[in-house]
Formats: C-alpha cells, structure tokens, sequence
C-alpha cells in the first residue's frame, strides 16, 4: 500500500502553484468524470481514500498524470494545459475509450493511438500502442504495459496481461499471461512458467 506523504517543501510548492491549481480545482468538482479521475488517483495511492489534496499535488509533481487529468476532462483539459502544461512528448488519441484506474508511471515519450483500453491499465514510458494497415489494439482489463514496448496492428491483448519491457506485440495476447521479447512469446500463463509463441 502507498500512502501519500507531503514534506514542507511539497507543501510550498502546492502553495505556491494554489492559483495554477484552481480552475483546474473547480472544473474538477463540476465534471462528470470526477469518479473516473479519482479511480485513477486511487490507482498509485491505494492505501488512501482519494482527496481533493491528492489531486492537486499529483497535479503539480506528476506531468504524466497531468496528460492523463487533461484527457478525462476532454476539450476543457487544453484549456487547463495552458496554466499547468502537459508533456508534450505523450500523446494519448481523443476519442480513446480508456478505463477507470489507469496509471501512468512516467509516460514519457509515449503514443496511444488506439480504440479501446479496459481499466487498470498500468503504463511505463517510450510504449506505442498503434495501428497498422487501419487497425489498432484493443487491451482488456488489468494490464501492465513495461517501457519501450511496441503493441501494433489489428490485435487484442487480453485481461491480466503484463508485457516485459522492450516487447514487441503483434499478435493477439490470451487473458491472464505474461509475454516478453521481439517478438513476443508467452513466459507465463495462469502462474505457470512456459514457453509459447503467440
């Protein structure tokens, strides 16, 4: 479980950032997404009910999260990048259905140009999720993406998946299984050690 936990320069910092944080603060409280956003708060910090004080310093520390916040708002989150600015090098597409509970772990670098992810996806940095010829992945619930991972094409990634750091994926993934490499093979399937093309 982690806890959240703010040293006085934290606390400074979120004084310092309070007039930044307000109009995100208030259409925060008027959105219809304001479960969904908590849900992925809730997703780094499960030890903790989620609170308005959560928000505003993942806000201000977490760029990743920011993009994240941003998307769930929809059009009024580019209206918010402008006080607190997103990363500019993570794209995520707009018309994206993404999941309760997501969590980005430093997405720096990364791309998701896809339909449809399930909740409690868990995204590292440098991943591509894209399509080829016209089709894109669709990735159930449950999953673990490591970084700089490439999942491409017209493919669907099951629930309770991870996916090892520097994969590339390009077939369809079975619920419940572990693969890494280029290009992906199956190293786990309901907890039992194998070795299994895709």
């Amino acid at each position: 479980m982690k806890h959240l936990q703010i040293n006085s320069l934290q606390r400074f910092l979120l004084f310092v950032y309070s007039p930044l944080l307000l109009p995100s603060i208030i259409l925060f409280l008027l959105s219809s997404k304001r479960n969904i956003v908590l849900s992925d708060i809730q997703a780094k910090y499960t030890g903790d009910s989620p609170t308005l004080k959560h928000l505003c310093f993942m806000l201000v520390k977490d760029k990743s999260f920011r993009n994240l916040f941003y998307f769930r708002l929809g059009t009024v989150g580019k209206i918010l990048s402008l006080f607190l600015p997103r990363n500019s090098d993570t794209f995520i597409k707009p018309s994206l259905k993404l999941g309760k509970g997501c969590r980005f772990v430093h997405a720096h670098c990364t791309h998701i140009n896809c339909n449809k992810i399930g909740e409690g996806l868990i995204i590292y940095h440098c991943v591509t999720i894209g399509g080829i010829n016209g089709g894109t992945p669709i990735i159930g619930n449950n999953v673990s993406i490591g970084c700089n991972t490439c999942i491409l094409g017209d493919i669907k990634i099951g629930n309770n998946v991870k996916i090892g750091a520097g994969s590339v994926v390009t077939k369809n993934v079975p619920d419940n299984c572990t693969v890494v490499g280029n290009p992906a093979i199956i190293v786990k399937r309901n907890g039992e050690k194998v070795c299994e093309k895709l």
